[in-house]
């Protein structure tokens, strides 16, 4: 696979050129050109007077980006870099949520006992979700400590939108989840519910710090609703509701604290989920995706250390979230590819780039899976940044050619180990290019582009055994 890293406007267009080899590892003829993702810096928190970001998501649709900062102001801003609009001045730590439109966000602070509507063009907000009824009277609100969910199309009485969100105020009969809408309150199952039924225990051992902790998600239709705990045995669990079948434990995993998944995701139809699951004795997860079409379950990757998968796009076909050996990744939830987004040292070097004091996510993808955004800094001390990148845009016909592509000698002994030069001609395209990379393909999956001990950079500078700089041949 050869990797150009290409000047595009005012932004950096990566052109990811896919070079075949067979399972022997003998070179095709014709490289072919299969994806292109061009990223685009449209916020930089320096030029902006906004502190570093928490907490971040792109609209479905792509258009608007809503977030957080640790100085505690809500923002939303265009996915091209406009209209940034303040939504809250302060008091903004917590958790967010935005339609897949882009015209509602709804925001919550950790501990919370309310959630807060907005228009993303600003205004004013609208209480909800403030007034759970109590089983000896009045009300509570939820005590948030998990992030609401708005599911576009799951209205009870056939209304287009609910809020549904975790509670763990009020005792073990009103803690469990609810949804909100314009036709009220609905609480779909309540702690002791899942307690009675699935452990056969009667409550009283609720914990509100533990009872919902780290995972929860809601498929479109509202009918499939997963959540993790730590609050049987302490023991971490993935629970899964239906709404025609009801409460199952999906996932037992053990009884240490870090036992608890890391993160779930459900696809919209609700037929597949994502876990980023913990590994038994060691500080690192596994991510797992669960198809309950057809019954089976895939691990696709081994160990990504402590942080989630975070997104999957409607069709349920891929998943975003943070890499292995690169801080962003998108896997096929069937566990046939893999595209490694963003890998830049700068960005490897902050330890986990897209959850800062772990915080976050400040990662996003949106549901058609040809847009995502990200928020960072480049380095530890500096300002938060936000790209917006784009896959796929359209743009192949302006690539340059590839052409004389070698490698000397044609194979290598994976074995006992060998050494072999790799070489091309890369000219042409509209812009110009910076660096070329190569790296292998393993397993049927391209994988570590550009920045790890499997990737090698290509040079045209006349060092590195390039006989001549600037000749277009690296």
């Amino acid at each position: 696979m050869i990797c150009l890293l290409k000047s595009y406007q005012n932004s950096t267009l990566l052109w990811l050129i896919f070079y075949f080899f067979a399972s022997a590892i003998w070179a095709e003829d014709d490289p072919k050109i299969i994806r292109t993702i061009s990223y685009s810096e449209i916020l930089n928190a320096q030029m902006t007077s906004i502190a570093n970001i928490e907490r971040m998501k792109i609209s479905a649709n792509g258009g608007k980006i809503v977030f957080n900062t640790v100085a505690g102001k809500l923002y939303t801003v265009n996915s091209d870099g406009s209209g940034l609009t303040t939504l809250m001045e302060e008091d903004g730590r917590g958790f967010l949520d935005i339609s897949s439109d882009g015209s509602t966000v709804i925001f919550a602070k950790l501990y919370a006992y309310e959630i807060l509507v907005f228009s993303s063009s600003g205004g004013e907000a609208t209480h909800i979700a403030n007034n759970l009824p109590l089983p000896q009277g009045g009300v509570t609100g939820p005590d948030i400590r998990l992030n609401p969910v708005i599911v576009d199309s799951a209205g009870e009485s056939g209304l287009e939108s609910r809020i549904f969100f975790t509670a763990v105020a009020g005792g073990p009969d009103v803690a469990g989840v609810w949804s909100v809408g314009d036709d009220g309150l609905v609480q779909h199952f309540s702690y002791r519910q899942m307690s009675l039924q699935l452990f056969g225990k009667d409550g009283t051992e609720f914990n509100g710090n533990i009872a919902f902790d780290q995972g929860f998600d809601v498929s479109e239709n509202g009918h499939r609703i997963v959540v993790n705990t730590w609050n049987f045995q302490y023991e971490g669990h993935t629970i899964l509701w239906d709404k025609d079948s009801g409460l199952q434990i999906l996932r037992n995993y053990g009884p240490t604290r870090s036992s608890v998944p890391a993160g779930l995701t459900i696809s919209p139809d609700g037929n597949k989920i994502v876990i980023t699951k913990p590994i038994s004795g060691v500080l690192g997860s596994s991510v797992e995706s669960i198809d309950f079409t057809s019954g089976h379950s895939i691990d696709l990757i081994d160990n990504i250390g402590t942080s989630p998968m975070v997104q999957i796009t409607s069709d349920g076909k891929s998943v975003l979230g943070k890499g292995d050996s690169t801080p962003l990744i998108l896997l096929n939830t069937d566990g046939t590819a893999r595209l490694d987004m963003v890998n830049s040292p700068s960005l490897s070097a902050d330890g986990d780039p897209f959850y800062r004091n772990s915080i976050g996510p400040t990662i996003s993808i949106t549901g058609d899976g040809t847009r995502f955004a990200f928020a960072s800094a480049l380095n530890f001390n500096d300002y938060t940044r936000l790209w917006v990148a784009d896959i796929d845009t359209g743009l192949v016909s302006t690539t340059p050619s590839i052409s004389n592509i070698v490698l000397s000698p044609n194979y290598i002994v994976v074995n006992g180990g060998s050494y072999s030069n790799f070489t091309a001609d890369i000219s042409g395209g509209i812009e110009t290019i910076l660096r070329a990379g190569f790296s292998g393909f393993n397993k049927g999956v391209y994988e570590h582009i550009i920045g790890n001990s499997n990737s090698y950079w290509l040079w045209d500078d006349g060092t590195h055994g390039d006989l001549v700089a600037n000749d277009g041949n690296y």
